[in-house]
């Protein structure tokens, strides 16, 4: 019997709760409710069910998001690929009409977070790993339309390119088949523009969240309209949106705040604060000012947050691609090459050279197999994880004459920055100089995306 797997290894980690639906305790109303479509949850209808963060508990509680999450109506569809609205008018009653047991898995393998068999097994297979405080309800709540979606007979297909390439199951064919990865972008796009009564910057994950499934999980790859940014991070903790206004002039509008200086990297569509304050943890940013979410922001966040101090300021910066991570530490530099596995490999950098940071002169991309390094001699260094022959560093013939920290290219503009908050424009391999009064000292600049369904940067 076909297996239909959602795997994790390409979905970001977050945790929160739901905004003003969050609840203490499930009423036994909604209990018995629940209990009427899945008898194996009976016993605990016969009062109130209290939450408590247990497996069983979050589980109830996605139930619980996909009852009773309210939406605006009407719901229109983008104009382009985005949003159908063809899932969007009852996520509990699509689910209920083909999952009709809910079974945990405590045995899947790394990267699975549910499965079904499809057809005529009306069972749902979640993995532990799914029911613990690193996912959502509205993550769960996905997940489970995903799943059910299978049931209709959408199968999934491996990914012949792009950020997913090689992954068995890992795509669908285009979203214009409604399918399983169709349902992601969905649910995740209905979140983000019609919910009523959501957090601002769960509202901003679900954004991001539906544009990196899009982006990523197709093999053709859908029409989104987008406007393609830069946001600078100055030392006051604020953001603003920059973009060329002539010769060596930057135009500036100010956006939100940043709980803390540091390290910002780009995860798909969103992005992670990697503080330089030693007592802050590394997690979700919003630049728009919508607030904060509490939760480790994946692999590398979660490895930050557990070291201590001293061993933090040794981060020098952090690369997320869909299927390997890169760190510059106190060990050189550690690749994370093995998808499936916690295994890494540490590469030694050149010999007396300091590390400044990744630069990504031909724009971030999450497929890329490799990155650039820039050091404080200004010189630099490819490294990465090669399909062929593995994790590698390669310095070369490049450099600069002024050392860069980061660098993006965004829209046909390369952008970068230098250790004294200095913002250029590189013009075959020339550092030109941005110039604006608008900004304080600069610390660090990330690609930012507006899309036209949700609004603009």
């Amino acid at each position: 019997m076909k297996k239909w797997i959602f795997r994790l290894s390409v979905l970001s980690l977050v945790t929160f709760t739901f905004g003003a639906m969050a609840e203490t305790c499930i009423p036994q109303s909604e209990m018995q409710e629940i209990a009427r479509n899945f008898s194996q949850f009976e016993e605990y209808s016969h009062s109130d069910y209290c939450l408590d963060g247990s497996e069983i508990s979050n589980l109830l509680d996605s139930l619980l998001f996909m009852r009773k999450t309210s939406f605006s109506n009407p719901m229109p569809p983008s104009a382009d690929e985005l949003f159908s609205g063809r899932f969007e008018s009852d996520w509990y009653g699509y689910f209920t009409g083909r999952i009709s047991k809910i079974t945990i898995d405590r045995g899947c393998p790394k990267g699975v977070g549910a499965y079904v068999y499809g057809y005529f097994d009306q069972t749902m297979y979640v993995c532990t790993m799914m029911l613990t405080s690193d996912f959502t309800s509205l993550d769960r709540a996905s997940v489970f339309m995903h799943e059910a979606r299978h049931i209709d007979g959408f199968p999934h297909t491996t990914c012949h390119e792009g950020p997913r390439e090689g992954i068995r199951g890992a795509c669908d064919f285009q979203i214009s088949d409604g399918g399983s990865y169709a349902v992601s972008v969905e649910t995740y796009a209905q979140i983000a523009k019609y919910a009523t009564e959501v957090h601002p910057a769960l509202r901003a994950y679900s954004r991001a969240a539906a544009v990196t499934y899009s982006d990523e999980a197709f093999v053709h790859t859908p029409s989104i309209d987008r406007t393609k940014g830069l946001v600078v991070l100055d030392n006051s903790k604020q953001f603003f949106k920059v973009s060329k206004s002539g010769a060596g002039q930057m135009k500036v509008e100010a956006l939100g705040f940043a709980p803390s200086l540091g390290r910002v990297v780009p995860r798909g569509q969103h992005l992670i604060l990697f503080p330089t304050a030693a007592d802050q943890p590394a997690g979700y940013i919003f630049p728009r000012g919508e607030g904060q979410i509490s939760q480790q922001a994946g692999e590398l966040a979660r490895r930050f947050n557990q070291l201590s101090s001293e061993e933090r300021a040794h981060v020098a910066d952090s690369h997320i691609g869909a299927q390997w991570m890169a760190q510059i530490n106190s060990k050189g530099l550690e690749l994370f090459c093995e998808r499936a596995s916690d295994r890494s490999e540490v590469l030694p950098l050149p010999a007396g050279k300091v590390a400044l940071g990744f630069l990504y002169l031909q724009g971030y991309d999450r497929g890329s197999h490799e990155v650039v390094i820039s050091f404080a001699d200004g010189s630099l260094a490819k490294a990465g994880c090669n399909p062929s022959f593995g994790p590698f560093v390669e310095e070369m013939n490049q450099s600069f004459s002024t050392p860069l920290k980061r660098a993006y290219k965004v829209d046909g503009t390369v952008w970068g920055i230098d250790q004294q908050g200095q913002i250029y424009e590189v013009q075959n391999n020339q550092l030109v100089p941005f110039q604006s009064k608008d900004l304080n000292f600069s610390v660090e600049i990330a690609p930012y995306e507006a899309f036209d369904f949700f609004d603009s940067l």
